[in-house]
């Protein structure tokens, strides 16, 4: 089995100059997430470049600082790609992270200082084991990511992570040194074992390093979609979203039997808010019973901006019982909210709103619920606005219904 005998030297080489190239393309292509984990993990593949071109020498040179040193670089590099990971998800404690950093490189120094160099296996062994538990560590917080990552990038690193985790397996029940060095002769065995571990550590590179910047481009895609589905002034989601969130939310009545409520209110004499004080100071207005909408709706409500001063809240599973309340706090909250102005009076501002409730049976088109809703609301304000209307179905929103019931693509 001649032909087995592997040149390390050409194996750990070519995998120490990969992982030094896939460092200059993740600083390529993902500088602009410095800041997010990019920067850690650019350093763990710039050390783990050093650790295997060290390993490489000591595979022709039986030297215990350079072993030492590349298996300092090793936990080394995988405390960083840890903290990369923590940087991803926005956690950045100095404590936890030190830990990360210098635990794994005092246990390998304590165990160098008790077992070389008489007991070179069960030092290798401990090593492999100390390595594997960074792995787990990393496996439990790639599970603990899962739901806030969006995109594959996540799959491809939990698939390195396992590989890596695996290739250590064999290091860990093998009773002698794998090292080269540290017989004359291998066996087979153990010759297939290090290539497979050399295959291994290049797979590895390659999925965590393409895995990351996925993860990173990703998650910054999902953000900038979400952010075109918000309204700049508000942050509330814009009518692109509420007719998404409509449809959804129809869908699931539809399924369940459950009642849907359309809330829609508007704010009352708000032109002449805006020739009064201006529009900046009518954006401020919006801007105000937008925030007091996200104080008072319950978890799984929607609240949009529908367009100019008006606004439309979705409240799935909801009874007209349960949302004449909730629309009349919303009005109470808007009304005990006044503006301070810079010029030292308060700007008091109220709004009117409209309430529809449905039970679908089949579906409808969006449009026909919240045109009931914008009808009570009208009905509100000509009762004298500052308050609530529940809508009662007529002939007018029946024909509007049936007529959008006819067209739709159903």
């Amino acid at each position: 089995m001649s032909s087995l005998a592997p040149d390390f030297l050409t194996a750990l080489g070519m995998i120490g100059l990969a992982a030094w190239v896939l460092a200059w393309v993740i600083w390529v292509l993902g500088r602009p997430f410095w800041y997010q984990g990019l920067s850690q993990g650019l350093w763990c593949n710039t050390l783990i470049g050093m650790a295997y071109l060290l390993l490489a020498l000591v595979s022709r040179n039986a030297s215990l600082a350079l072993l030492m040193a590349s298996l300092l670089l090793v936990c080394l590099a995988t405390s960083c790609f840890t903290i990369a990971l923590q940087r991803f998800r926005q956690s950045d404690r100095l404590v936890r992270d030190s830990l990360i950093l210098f635990l794994p490189q005092a246990i390998t120094m304590a165990l160098a200082a008790l077992l070389l160099p008489q007991d070179w296996g069960l030092f290798h062994r401990l090593h492999a084991a100390l390595l594997l538990g960074q792995l787990l560590y990393l496996l439990w917080l790639l599970q603990r990511m899962r739901r806030s990552t969006p995109g594959s990038g996540w799959v491809l690193v939990v698939v390195a992570v396992l590989a890596q985790s695996l290739a250590l397996l064999p290091l860990i029940v093998q009773e002698t040194s794998p090292l080269p060095f540290s017989r004359q002769r291998l066996s087979v065995y153990e010759q297939l074992a290090l290539w497979s571990v050399c295959l291994t550590l290049f797979v590895n590179l390659v999925l965590s390093s393409i895995g990351l910047l996925l993860m990173l481009h990703d998650r910054q895609a999902a953000l900038d979609q979400d952010k075109a589905r918000l309204d700049p002034l508000t942050q509330l989601p814009n009518r692109t979203a509420l007719v998404q969130g409509l449809l959804d939310a129809m869908a699931q009545a539809v399924h369940t039997g459950m009642p849907l409520s359309v809330v829609v209110l508007d704010i009352d004499f708000f032109k002449r808010i805006n020739d009064s004080h201006g529009h900046l100071v009518g954006d401020r207005v919006i801007q105000s019973v937008a925030h007091t909408l996200q104080s008072q709706l319950r978890k799984g409500d929607l609240a949009a901006r529908y367009g100019g001063e008006e606004f439309v809240l979705l409240l799935p599973h909801t009874h007209s019982a349960e949302a004449l309340p909730l629309a009349q706090r919303l009005c109470d909250a808007v009304r005990l909210s006044p503006l301070q102005l810079s010029t030292g009076p308060r700007l008091e501002f109220t709004i009117s709103v409209g309430v529809y409730t449905a039970q679908l049976q089949q579906p409808s088109p969006w449009e026909a619920l919240v045109a009931a809703a914008d009808a009570a609301m009208y009905e509100a304000k000509r009762n004298g606005r500052n308050r609530v209307v529940l809508a009662q179905p007529t002939a007018e929103s029946l024909r509007f219904f049936e007529r959008s019931h006819r067209d739709a693509p159903f």
